[in-house]
């Protein structure tokens, strides 16, 4: 394997043989806060996708939403990332059945730009 010099000491360097995928785990975060969000707006440029994540408030006739959380990926990431989030959809209706679509209702998923 090759390896890095950093100072006096050797450092591996983590280097994939072809073909082998390699597995990431989180560290436990101390001050990591699960966040809820039933809105999501998709902002895209030829460099990068940007998910807004937020929450729906209504204030008398006004409708809303907070935005509790932003994501900026890469294309490559966000290919990734729907390749993923296509293979855990197709496992969790093989357990729990199929999920009704609301795309077109109260939920809306809004895709800008391009």
């Amino acid at each position: 394997m090759p390896k890095a010099t950093e100072g006096p000491e050797e450092v591996e360097e983590a280097q994939p043989k072809e073909g082998e995928q390699i597995t990431i785990a989180f560290l436990p975060l101390e001050d990591a806060t699960p966040l809820y969000s039933n809105h999501m707006q998709i902002l895209v440029s030829p460099w990068d996708l940007t998910f807004r994540f937020g929450v729906v408030t209504l204030a008398g006739d006004h409708v809303g939403a907070k935005e509790v959380a932003r994501v900026i990926l890469s294309p490559q990431h966000a290919k990734a990332a729907l390749r993923l989030f296509e293979r855990q959809m197709r496992v969790y209706e093989e357990r729990h059945g199929e999920i009704p679509d609301l795309s077109t209702g109260v939920a809306v998923m809004e895709i800008m730009g391009s």
